[in-house]
């Protein structure tokens, strides 16, 4: 699955199917010590992915949203991640 943040698609790139927009949102523990993981943002990206339909094979205008609640002094927190974008059918040309 190809993901594309841009507002254009590579010159070779063409559009043949779009489908409706997907969302996930989700909550990431910053635990003890206050760190994010790739692999935990990996995570969600995947099960981000996952909502596309089958036939989808890019996910155009992508965009993530964060937001960080820390908690008190030395406690941890949480990371709100959100993705969003269209999934959509490209070719190449």
């Amino acid at each position: 699955m190809q993901l594309y943040s841009a507002g254009a698609l590579p010159a070779n790139a063409r559009v043949q199917r779009t489908f409706d927009m997907i969302v996930h949102s989700e909550v990431v523990s910053l635990g003890k010590p206050r760190q994010l993981t790739e692999s935990s943002t990996d995570a969600v990206r995947q099960r981000f992915i996952a909502k596309a339909p089958a036939e989808a094979n890019a996910i155009l205008g992508v965009q993530l949203a964060t937001n960080v609640i820390l908690y008190d002094i030395g406690s941890g927190g949480e990371v709100h991640l959100t993705f969003a974008g269209n999934p959509a059918y490209i070719e190449a040309t």
